[in-house]
This record gives structure tokens, sequence and C-alpha cells, in this order.
């Protein structure tokens, strides 16, 4: 099945398709209409699989029409939280683009202490 098929805006799929993507991959395929008809999802598979895009997609979507854009990601590890970073700056651009609206996002790391 396409992303075409998935239920995604038309500048999310220009996103898409800029970004390189393909079809979906499995995870993709099985996360992205339920997280956008708005029901929870917890994936699990292996690097390199598309848990990013699968949860930032349709995040990107609900929230492009929900006002201003907000959105909290936590990720355990700075490398996820750059990585995560990068896919949004990559199809968020193109998600805003047609609602005239600047896209912000701030990528926090913290150093603390890590005791258990």
């Amino acid at each position: 099945m396409p992303f075409t098929k998935l239920g995604l805006t038309k500048p999310l799929l220009e996103g898409v398709q800029a970004m390189g993507y393909g079809d979906p991959t499995p995870v993709q395929l099985r996360a992205i209409p339920p997280a956008l008809a708005g029901r929870d999802v917890i994936a699990s598979a292996q690097t390199g699989t598309g848990k990013t895009a699968a949860f930032a997609l349709p995040a990107l979507q609900k929230l492009g029409s929900h006002g201003k854009l907000r959105c909290l990601v936590l990720e355990p590890t700075r490398e996820l939280a750059m990585q995560v970073e990068e896919t949004r700056a990559e199809a968020c651009p193109l998600a805003v683009a047609e609602r005239h609206r600047p896209a912000t996002s701030r990528l926090l790391i913290s150093m603390g202490s890590r005791q258990r």
C-alpha cells in the first residue's frame, strides 16, 4: 500500500516524497492510520524501520489543523532526539507551507546525572 492510501495530506505526501521515501514500511503501515484516527500507538521494531516517521507524520498532520502547532517529544538518548528533530525539519516545512505559518522547534538535551 503506498503512502497516498494512508490518509496523509498532500503537503505531507510531498514531504515524504522529498525525503526519498518509497513505500511505507510495515511499522508505518500499521501505525499511521490509527494515529491519524486519534488512537494511541505503541510500536516496537528494529533500527531503520521508519518508526520516527510513523509517529511524526501523523503528529504533524493532526497538529497542522490545531491552531498553533504544539508537540512534545521525549526521547531516551541524544542520538534519537537528534534523529527525530532531523525528520521533523525535513517534513515540517512542507506540512505547514499551505497554511502560511512559520514552524519552529527546539531540541533540548539534558546532560545531567543519570543516577538511579
